[in-house]
């Protein structure tokens, strides 16, 4: 009985000396915002507060974006989204700590995706869902037709309605149009299995743009890149408070991934005060698992 309450006595220690030392470290600078220009606001919070330069985005985002105005952010030392006027951009899950972003949603409006290294994130809308590889392209949704276009402006880009069997590529100059269908005022599907959706429509597969309006496409298209202080990169290193493993992880945070061998099967797991996978759940629905790469973060209960 003794040993029971010596040991609970322990752990409560050694979280609390846990939360002290997270307290201190610091975290990822990454997602931030690189520049801005004009009304940019995070739904995600209930007072709906103007975005900063150089604010670091944390847990997770709604970005909405007015008219004459637009935002670039810098998602990683590699990657980033300038999110134009008029625009609506969510950002599920940002992971804590390392502060990564598996997943953008175009909910309406245009972004400039560019990735030069690591290029696995996904990128949809509601009428499409595709892994980016390295390169830039510029994303069009207009939930109202509803329509989504891709133009391919540097590497090579592989397209599709959501969840439609048939597949393009779009090179350096070629653009893509998905022109999907409405039942009423909302977006229409076939449901299949699982809760499974395919978008009804039409694509029209890769055809070329024209080279002066390629060239004004990128013109008007461009902001300029924030720079990083040595400072700002160091500050970006794996945290030593992180005592899980497989993936990295702080105390009582907890990770969502796809079970070994299953593309379906969502489990939850928190980090123990003895640095192990612990309380394993399983998580019917999660929107965390999309990404299909582990996704750390703030325990959900």
């Amino acid at each position: 009985m003794i040993k029971k309450i010596f040991f609970s006595i322990l752990v409560v220690i050694q979280s609390l000396a846990w939360a002290e030392t997270e307290a201190k470290v610091k975290r990822s600078i990454y997602p931030r915002v690189g520049s801005l220009q004009g009304d940019v606001r995070d739904l995600q919070s209930e007072k709906r507060p103007q975005l900063k330069e150089k604010q670091t985005l944390l847990e997770k985002a709604l970005i909405q974006v007015g008219p004459k105005s637009k935002v670039r952010i810098d998602l990683d030392e590699f990657s980033s989204v300038i999110i134009f006027e008029n625009s609506n951009l969510e950002i599920p899950v940002i992971t804590w700590g390392e502060g990564e972003v598996f997943q953008l949603n175009l909910i309406r409006g245009q972004i400039r995706y560019n990735c030069e290294k690591n290029c696995k994130r996904r990128v949809s809308t509601a009428l499409s869902s595709e892994i980016f590889t390295n390169g830039e392209s510029l994303l069009i949704y207009e939930p109202n037709s509803p329509r989504v276009e891709l133009s391919v402006l540097h590497g090579e880009q592989s397209f599709r309605g959501l969840e439609n069997e048939e597949s393009f590529v779009a090179r350096p100059g070629q653009k893509m149009v998905f022109q999907g269908l409405k039942e009423g005022e909302e977006v229409a599907y076939d449901l299949l299995l699982k809760g499974r959706k395919v978008a009804r429509g039409k694509m029209q597969p890769a055809f070329e743009i024209k080279k002066e309006d390629l060239a004004a496409l990128e013109k008007e298209t461009q902001f300029k890149k924030s720079v990083l202080t040595n400072a700002q990169k160091v500050a970006n290193k794996k945290l030593p408070s992180q005592i899980c493993e497989k993936p990295f992880a702080e105390l009582n945070q907890c990770v969502w991934e796809l079970e070994k061998h299953s593309k379906t099967k969502c489990l939850r797991k928190r980090c123990n005060a003895n640095g192990e996978w612990s309380d394993i759940q399983e998580q019917t629905g999660s929107t965390h698992c999309q990404a299909r790469k582990p996704v750390v973060g703030a325990c959900d209960y």
